[in-house]
């Protein structure tokens, strides 16, 4: 790592992006984020450099927002499409190539960004990244529906039971909807069995979404 550089590092959930400010000691790096926030990283960190100039916060700036016209999810299920029956792997620099037709400094780093925050097409193998095959895919897209779906259902519920505590509708009306009713005998169940209850977990989290 140098002064200058423009580095990629993971800070909780997140990627920053932050310029290589200074040593500190012989296993650190001071680098500053586009806030202008002090990080203390060590090189292993960086989870992404990019060497070719020294950069600014103006230069980073510029950088970003050329960026943004290569961040289309869509891009990635294209790369796969083209990839997965070769059975062969690919790194950002190739990805670039083949979705961009252009491997400079701004088209690889999106193509590392696509790859490295993708949960469904590619999987990483060290520095590279190989695409899934076509049933896993299919497998893992409908567990993502089925979830979707869940998570749909479980807000619809909550939306219910506001409306039932705000005596908008009856309690009646809002479960004659059988996804619904289901919910309400689940927690009905864990009233009555309590711990020894098999899908207990699933009571529990049903009444804390109720009540929060």
């Amino acid at each position: 790592m140098e002064k200058g550089n423009l580095v990629e590092f993971r800070l909780e959930d997140t990627y920053v992006l932050a310029i290589a400010d200074r040593p500190e000691g012989k296993k650190y790096w001071i680098v500053i984020d586009e806030t202008e926030k002090a990080h203390t990283i060590r090189p292993k960190d960086v989870t992404y450099a990019i060497t070719d100039q020294p950069y600014t916060a103006a230069k980073v700036k510029a950088f970003k927002g050329e960026l943004e016209d290569f961040l289309d999810p869509e891009n990635l299920e294209v790369a796969w499409e083209l990839l997965v029956d070769d059975g062969g792997s690919t790194t950002p620099k190739k990805l670039a190539e083949v979705l961009f037709s252009d491997d400079g400094t701004v088209p690889c780093y999106a193509a590392h960004t696509l790859l490295s925050t993708d949960k469904l097409f590619f999987k990483q193998k060290g520095d590279r990244y190989e695409p899934r095959p076509r049933n896993q895919v299919a497998e893992m897209r409908h567990q993502q529906e089925m979830a979707e779906q869940r998570a749909r259902e479980q807000e619809g519920f909550l939306q219910v039971i506001a409306q039932v505590r705000a005596q908008e509708i009856s309690a009646e009306d809002a479960f004659a909807d059988p996804a619904y009713r289901s919910r309400i005998e689940l927690i009905e169940r864990f009233v009555v069995q309590g711990d020894d209850m098999k899908n207990r977990g699933a009571a529990l989290d049903l009444l804390i979404s109720w009540c929060s």
